[in-house]
């Protein structure tokens, strides 16, 4: 931090910034830097609330479903089904803490590659580039992180950051899901899916035993089908479990696809645009990509990039 002041002793205004020299020119310009970190003060505090606030939804939906609503399914079928829900809903807890603290992937400046001249144009900040296999994409200059951004690489707002292959920032998650992390994310998907599944399975085992599809009388006759109906269609309040279940189960799905053919969505616009992309992708590169990529604690990458 310094003070620049100006040479009029009449005015003398007072400007608190960070001072970088360009390496594009020598030139003194005051960096874009500073007002990311403030704007990322902002959000990071309500980042940490996104795992802790998930899994107290997932507690409270698995407390509410043992004790509650379907405590009085109890036969060891009934039984099984509940430790199985248990188990998914410990695994999801476990991905979404690892899906927050794990670091999404921070593209590395390089150092020969220099500036733009003007990184306040929109044009000199843009470059077209060409892979090996001849595909051309356009490349730009991040503003904020000072460098050129790679492939698929993307700048999140709310973490003040750019982030390989970026797919969305997650309040849930409390963090971007990019390239090293989205292993976590579609891990939790499936495992919520999966045990909000096992509800909708208890749920219809605990109606067959009261007999509700053959004599609708039951409804009536006690409080407990209109409660567990209640329990499926509005809890929790949101995602309710009838369509969580298989609706996040879905996302996992297609998300696990996503990474492992390393499929570039915003190319598949037609029937000939996805089955190109799908053919093209048949060697399963994303598995190197996601899933052997190196794991680094957030903090810690952080700390290097400071």
């Amino acid at each position: 931090m310094e003070l620049n002041s100006s040479a009029d002793a009449t005015a003398a205004p007072v400007v608190i910034g960070r001072i970088e020299e360009s390496a594009a020119d020598d030139q003194i310009v005051t960096s874009p830097v500073l007002v990311a970190n403030a704007k990322h003060s902002e959000f990071r505090y309500v980042n940490c609330f996104g795992p802790w606030l998930t899994m107290i939804v997932i507690a409270v939906v698995v407390v509410v479903c043992h004790s509650v609503v379907l405590s009085k399914a109890s036969d060891a079928a009934a039984a099984t089904i509940k430790v199985v829900m248990t188990a998914f809903a410990a695994f999801a807890s476990a991905c979404c803490f690892c899906c927050h603290f794990v670091d999404p992937g921070f593209p590395l400046r390089n150092l020969g590659d220099p500036a733009p001249a003007d990184p306040s144009s929109d044009e000199s900040r843009t470059r077209w580039r060409t892979e090996p296999d001849g595909t051309e994409w356009l490349q730009k200059w991040c503003r904020e992180c000072r460098l050129w951004r790679p492939r698929r690489c993307g700048h999140c707002s709310m973490c003040s950051r750019c982030v390989l292959r970026l797919d969305h920032h997650c309040f849930w998650m409390g963090t971007c899901i990019g390239e090293r992390n989205q292993r976590f994310f579609s891990a939790f998907l499936l495992f919520a899916g999966c045990g909000m599944m096992c509800i909708l399975v208890l749920a219809f085992h605990r109606l067959t035993e009261l007999n509700v599809w053959l004599d609708y009388r039951e409804f009536t006759s006690s409080l407990e089908p209109l409660l567990i109906i209640l329990f499926v269609c509005c809890c929790p309040p949101v995602v309710s479990v009838c369509y969580g279940g298989p609706g996040l189960l879905m996302a996992g799905v297609s998300y696990c696809c996503m990474m492992i053919f390393d499929l570039e969505t915003d190319r598949m616009t037609d029937y000939s645009t996805i089955t190109t992309e799908l053919w093209s992708k048949s060697h399963c590169p994303g598995v190197k990509i996601y899933l052997t990529s190196p794991l680094k604690p957030r903090v810690v990458v952080q700390c290097e990039h400071v």
